[in-house]
């Protein structure tokens, strides 16, 4: 496959279908590999989930930017802090695999339909996984398994009630705790079909209200203190 050929699909508005078929392909990661350098990985991953659903591109570009500056609290590299931005950006990548229907559902979702939500952190680290391959040399290691500890554990929570594997306490990355407060603070004072936003003080104080819950209570702490 042409490196032409593959740029028309990844700007055209064909690249849900192109992804969802091609991604676990051998053919399809090597042509990825052989993408103009200049063509940044992650504005190609941001491309598709716009294009998928707004409401989960803004959202994503949100839990990036207050991402980074909770993360500034917690590591000292630069690069590391970039890494937990960038894993926060594609935490939601995973969606490309669901039902747009359902993501962008204008009323409260299903049981049914919840079941398949939860597979997405599944899908996220398996996309990731092919696009950023250890062939590919785009990331150092520690930083490719921050991005990719983000993309599966972000519903994890504190008190062992998360998804996809219900970890524990500090057993869930750092990564991840810190981009569950903020993607839980982004969604409620988003506005939905099927929901009012809430104001910023009311999503503190209910992220307050599930320390040591939902939430790492020191990661809430510095939140709070990011925040408020």
């Amino acid at each position: 496959m042409k490196v032409a050929f593959c740029n028309y699909y990844l700007e055209s508005i064909y690249i849900i279908e192109y992804i969802n078929t091609m991604y676990k392909d051998v053919k399809w990661r090597s042509t990825m590999l052989k993408l103009d350098k200049d063509r940044d990985l992650i504005d190609i991953l941001q491309t598709i989930l716009s294009k998928n659903s707004k409401y989960t591109w803004e959202h994503s570009q949100n839990v990036s930017k207050y991402t980074e500056i909770l993360s500034s609290r917690f590591y000292n590299k630069i690069k590391d802090i970039q890494a937990v931005s960038w894993g926060a950006l594609l935490h939601d990548i995973g969606k490309i695999e669901i039902s747009q229907s359902i993501i962008d559902k204008p009323s409260e979702i299903s049981q049914e339909e919840f079941t398949e939500i939860r597979k997405h952190p599944t899908y996220s680290r398996d996309i990731l996984l092919y696009m950023f391959n250890k062939e590919n040399n785009y990331f150092e290691s520690d930083e490719l398994k921050i991005i990719l500890d983000i993309a599966y554990y972000h519903h994890e929570r504190w008190d062992g009630e998360g998804y996809p594997q219900g970890l524990k306490g500090e057993r869930i990355p750092l990564s991840a705790r810190i981009v569950s407060v903020i993607d839980t603070y982004d969604a409620i004072v988003a506005e939905r079909p099927y929901k009012e936003s809430k104001s910023s003080e009311e999503a503190i104080y209910i992220i307050k209200n599930e320390a040591g819950k939902q939430f790492d209570p020191n990661v809430v702490k510095e939140f709070i203190e990011c925040f408020e």
